[in-house]
């Protein structure tokens, strides 16, 4: 994750980062006139995405289309871009980015929306190369029995994406941010809830933010209890962490390996901690499954109910 990222930004700050997007109504025939950059596509460049876009929509061969000289495109957009398919095209920055036959709602409203239902302390980018994914964060927490530099953020989660088909596909879920972990943001891909602007209901999707404000509360008191959980057999936690998480049996040597430098009376915590300490010094693919393997075990635990065990 690269630091930048780390950095909390204000609602207003983020607002004025994302794209300007601005929704053009016309139909399958307004590709001539955008490629010909006539009537309200005048200053605007059409992305080769939205041409291929058009040709699947068309049934015409993209590779064909790409290779025809003008004159033989203006023939098939002609015969083949219908005026009766409407569409949505999607300008910003001066440059036609997709388009969609299904209503649009542009990013900087799906983020009003949030911005004003969670009320965060900050806003991340975990993705710099994707401003269409953000962290709402609704509480920094730290704690003097924690590892130097261990601060947790929780909150809500936002992505979003254009369909050619549903518009904007939107998703939200709960997540925990150990600053300290280089892999970054825990997420549980079964807690997403997803919606798509074509069926536009932002009742629907306040409750969702709820339902994923009080689940990432739920994950920082579970992960929060891990301080105060002394444990018997730490090698018993380990063995349930790498099955679970699929993590390769050599790892798991050198994990248990390691189980006599934690000393007396270890907590959940000082397991977990070690857990997170040696993924940071493996290659990717393994340091992503042990951390996520430890922190999706936390995220589960703290979504169970507790008397029963059952998924809440």
């Amino acid at each position: 994750m690269n630091i930048e990222s780390l950095k909390l930004l204000n609602s207003k700050e983020v607002f004025e980062m994302l794209p300007d997007e601005k929704v053009v109504k016309g139909s399958l025939k307004s590709i001539k006139s955008a490629l010909n950059g006539e009537g309200v596509f005048k200053d605007a460049t059409l992305s080769e995405e939205v041409i291929e876009d058009a040709c699947s929509l068309s049934g015409v061969p993209f590779r064909f289309f790409n290779k025809c000289d003008v004159q033989l495109k203006s023939q098939i957009m002609d015969k083949f871009f219908k005026p009766e398919t409407t569409v949505n095209f999607v300008i910003s920055n001066n440059i036609v980015k997709f388009l969609s036959v299904s209503q649009y709602v542009p990013f900087r409203d799906i983020f009003s929306i949030f911005a004003e239902r969670v009320k965060p302390i900050g806003i991340q980018y975990p993705s710099i190369d994707d401003p269409h994914i953000l962290n709402f964060i609704t509480n920094e927490n730290k704690s003097a029995t924690r590892v130097k530099n261990d601060v947790t953020h929780i909150g809500v989660t936002l992505k979003m994406s254009p369909s050619i088909t549903h518009g904007s596909l939107i998703e939200t879920g709960p997540f925990l941010l150990r600053l300290i972990c280089t892999n970054g943001m825990l997420e549980q891909e079964d807690r997403l809830e997803r919606w798509n602007s074509r069926d536009f209901n932002r009742g629907e999707i306040e409750s969702g933010i709820e339902r994923s404000l009080v689940t990432s509360k739920r994950i920082l008191d579970q992960f929060l209890e891990t301080e105060k959980q002394e444990l018997k057999d730490p090698t018993f936690v380990l063995h349930k962490i790498c099955t679970e998480g699929r993590v390769r049996e050599p790892i798991q040597r050198k994990l248990l390996n390691q189980v006599p430098t934690l000393g007396n009376k270890p907590t959940l915590y000082d397991v977990l901690n070690m857990v997170t300490s040696y993924a940071n010094t493996l290659k990717l693919g393994d340091f992503r499954r042990l951390q996520f393997a430890s922190g999706s075990w936390v995220a589960a635990e703290a979504t169970r109910c507790p008397a029963c065990k059952a998924k809440l």
